[in-house]
């Protein structure tokens, strides 16, 4: 630097700057809620993909199911309900599967969701592929949720009355590091649909002289379901055994009675 009429200062200063290798890794993630529901009823997947590299990603895939089997004649997709477009994706598709048609594959974009093809009658989707491409940033993430309808007779009246479902949802991404491939999965239990109620009737006092009065009460309640609980607080069972249900607490003699009366006047 000059200034006039001074002697010229100059000064240096530096900083360190590390350059590592690219590298490639991703993180998927699967959630079911709610993670019980009766048969006939409906339930939410929702899917995510994460570049977790240290730099971008040229492609990222999403398969639904990443591995084994999950949408079926019983299990309908229902269509999307959430939509998040990856930062630096500049294209994409979806490939529909079905039961027994050819793939379909359409365009996708950060407009919104896809709109599920029709099958034909008999058959169904069992599972679909997103897939983006561009200069997908470090850090984002890509994702979908989607509905599923169960079917009201896929569960028997017999036990153990329900049945558990797991899904598997796999995320693929590449970049000039290499391709890395990882999975994650959740389940949901479906249960035999079941309405129903007991009744209980008090009466108090339970003891009463001849002239008084008693008064009765009663209020229903849900029946114990016969179907076993995810998450049991406490036990020792097999897993799969239904849960048993203790009697009722209180004096047996007040609950038998199921009607007022009056105790007749004794004469004097």
């Amino acid at each position: 630097m000059r200034v006039p009429d001074a002697a010229p200062v100059s000064r240096t200063a530096s900083a360190a700057l590390q350059i590592g290798p690219l590298n490639v890794r991703v993180t998927p993630g699967k959630t079911i809620t709610p993670g019980e529901v009766p048969a006939g009823g409906e339930f939410s997947v929702a899917l995510a993909a994460r570049n977790a590299s240290n730099g971008p990603l040229t492609s990222l895939v999403i398969e639904e199911p990443g591995s084994g089997a999950f949408l079926s004649e019983e299990l309908t997709f229902a269509g999307f309900t959430g939509w998040t477009w990856p930062s630096g994706a500049t294209a994409g598709t979806v490939v529909w599967h079905f039961a027994s048609a050819s793939d379909q594959t359409d365009p996708i974009s950060a407009t919104g969701a896809p709109t599920a093809p029709t099958p034909a009658s008999g058959d169904w989707i069992t599972g679909f592929t997103l897939s983006y491409t561009g200069e997908i940033a470090e850090g984002t993430t890509a994702g979908a949720t989607f509905t599923v309808q169960t079917d009201p007779g896929m569960i028997a009246d017999a036990a153990p009355f329900y049945e558990d479902v797991a899904n598997v949802v796999g995320v693929t991404g590449t970049n000039p590091a290499g391709t890395d491939t990882e999975t994650a999965s959740d389940d949901v239990r479906i249960y035999f649909p079941e309405v129903a109620l007991e009744l209980e009737k008090t009466v108090r006092p339970a003891l009463v002289t001849p002239g008084a009065r008693c008064s009765p009460s009663s209020r229903r309640r849900p029946r114990p379901s016969r179907r076993a609980s995810r998450r049991p607080a406490s036990s020792s069972r097999t897993p799969g055994t239904p849960r048993m249900t203790p009697p009722p607490s209180g004096t047996p003699s007040a609950r038998a009675r199921s009607r007022s009366w009056t105790s007749p006047r004794v004469p004097r």
